[in-house]
């Protein structure tokens, strides 16, 4: 009975367990899918086949590489600490150019990269501690167009890791691994390559602002001038206020003056009239009295 009851116990925690597992993958997919979802949207885009850069760093948090079908002429996928462990489910992406992969838990599938992206050039797997055998890169030599490979960080077995890598390739195919040549010389890493080009547009977009400014001044220039030049055609147009009157503009006390002479005057005129009214009356007095008589 004991032996029984064991048994039981132990089918429950593994149908517990079962479960648990797979809440959890259904939550890590539709999150991933979500992300991904976005993504997509969020860089303006209603159709996945239009879609050339994917950056999804720190956002697609799955063990395995879901939700990226449809994404035929993507060049630049980017899953940078996205707890990757396996990568047997990545699509087919026959344009991709730059894969990235680090900072995640990839220990073996990189034969899965070469046959999902097979115009790749450049692959990198920095800071994967559980990818630790040099011989996972064989898988990559049927990529002809990969030149470059990341893979610092990596536990790998082998310390002459990058000579190991070079040898694996057609002598000239491979241009960068670790930012190493094949010589090992020291190469431009592409995180430099990505500065050097930010500082170069950042540089561009100031110049083309100054630009900008400088046409703004001069169009602020133009139009003062034409504003100048108005007034002053307007000034020439019209004639003096004194010359429509035809006598000097005069001041307030000139005016108060002028006018207080002209009051004068009337006043004067005026009283004359009545003198002279009285006057006739008086001729007119006689003759009528002696009209009674």
């Amino acid at each position: 009975m004991e032996q029984v009851r064991m048994v039981i116990m132990r089918r429950r925690v593994f149908i517990k367990r079962f479960w648990i597992s797979l809440l959890f993958s259904f939550s890590f997919f539709s999150f991933a899918l979500k992300a991904v979802q976005t993504a997509v949207e969020t860089a303006g885009y209603s159709d996945r086949a239009d879609v050339t850069s994917l950056i999804l760093d720190e956002k697609c948090i799955s063990q395995d590489i879901e939700g990226l079908d449809g994404f035929v002429n993507l060049k630049t996928l980017s899953l940078i600490k996205c707890g990757i462990v396996n990568v047997a489910d990545l699509p087919n992406l026959p344009e991709l150019r730059k894969l990235n992969l680090s900072q995640n838990r990839i220990s073996t599938g990189l034969s899965t990269v070469a046959k999902k992206c097979p115009k790749l050039e450049q692959l990198i797997v920095c800071d994967n501690p559980k990818l630790t055998k040099v011989e996972e890169f064989k898988a990559l030599t049927d990529l002809k167009h990969l030149q470059r490979i990341d893979a610092e960080g990596c536990n790998f077995e082998d310390e002459e890791h990058v000579s190991t890598i070079f040898a694996m390739f057609p002598e000239g195919q491979m241009q960068n691994v670790d930012g190493y040549n094949e010589k090992g010389e020291e190469v431009y890493s592409d995180s430099e390559d990505d500065s050097e080009d930010e500082e170069d547009e950042e540089e561009d977009r100031d110049d083309e602002e100054d630009d900008l400014d400088d046409l703004d001044d001069d169009l602020d220039d133009d139009e003062e001038e034409e504003d100048d030049g108005d007034d002053g055609e307007d000034d020439d147009e019209k004639p003096a206020y004194a010359a429509l009157i035809g006598d000097a503009i005069l001041s307030d006390d000139d005016e108060d003056a002028r006018l207080s002479e002209e009051e004068d005057e009337g006043s004067e005129d005026f009283d004359d009239e009545e003198d002279d009214f009285d006057d006739e009356d008086e001729d007119d007095l006689p003759a009528a009295k002696k009209v009674k008589q």
